[in-house]
């Protein structure tokens, strides 16, 4: 409201534009197709950051669960990685990897796989001894206690994780679009970023709607999957 009324108050529009000027201006941006493809950018590096962080944190997880020597091992290490920002291994990729799409699905994997990682671990550790007794009691087979038990009894914990793990994962994406700019490169965070550093408000609001579509895609889209891996959870 207040922002709808600042040209009214004498306020030079070069210091805060007004909102409608602004509104016209994003909406133009998104009839044109750039914002089109700033969001498919994004959206693209999203999907293959979460299709390698997921996988690997839920694999890494149940190896460090089920094996207590992997969990002596490799917990203390992974769990203090776990608490450090992402943005802290932006540098290390960037060397490694260079500028460009694989640091930026690298980033945003690694965001992905601890959450993942985590919930994996906690969970299976969790399973109760006594579910176990009572199916070898049952004369259930290895193979039909882990189908029949254990994934049963871990799933929500692993829909929960791979939740958070899309959440987190677009959210590294952006911050490294943000902080490891690429010249002319598609992406919401590219535009933002240059938006930020050309003084222009158009490219910074548009980019920030372009988040906020985006992120309503990936939250739900997390949200339909949680309600297959786990329809009885409402």
């Amino acid at each position: 409201m207040f922002w709808f009324i600042i040209p009214y108050l004498g306020v030079p529009s070069f210091e805060v534009p007004s909102l409608m000027a602004e509104a016209q201006s994003v909406y133009a941006m998104m009839a044109s197709g750039r914002m089109e493809l700033d969001i498919g950018a994004t959206l693209g590096r999203t999907f293959a950051a979460i299709l390698i962080g997921i996988p690997s944190g839920l694999l890494v997880g149940w190896l460090v669960g089920t094996k207590k020597i992997a969990y002596r091992l490799a917990m203390p290490p992974l769990f203090l990685l776990s608490t450090a920002p992402p943005i802290v291994f932006f540098s290390i990729m960037l060397v490694v990897l260079g500028l460009g799409n694989p640091t930026y699905i690298a980033a945003g994997a690694t965001g992905a796989f601890f959450p993942m990682f985590l919930n994996t671990t906690s969970a299976v550790r969790a399973v109760k001894p006594e579910l176990l007794r009572v199916a070898k009691d049952y004369g259930a087979s290895e193979s039909q206690i882990l189908r029949k038990v254990i994934i049963n009894d871990v799933l929500p914990a692993l829909a929960a994780g791979a939740r958070i793990s899309f959440v987190l994962g677009f959210i590294v994406v952006v911050d490294a679009e943000l902080i490891l700019v690429s010249p002319n490169a598609p992406g919401l965070g590219f535009l933002i970023a240059n938006g930020t550093l050309l003084l222009s408000s158009v490219d910074v609001y548009g980019g920030l709607v372009g988040l906020a579509i985006t992120g309503s895609i990936v939250l739900l889209l997390s949200e339909y999957i949680e309600k297959i891996l786990v329809p009885w959870k409402r």
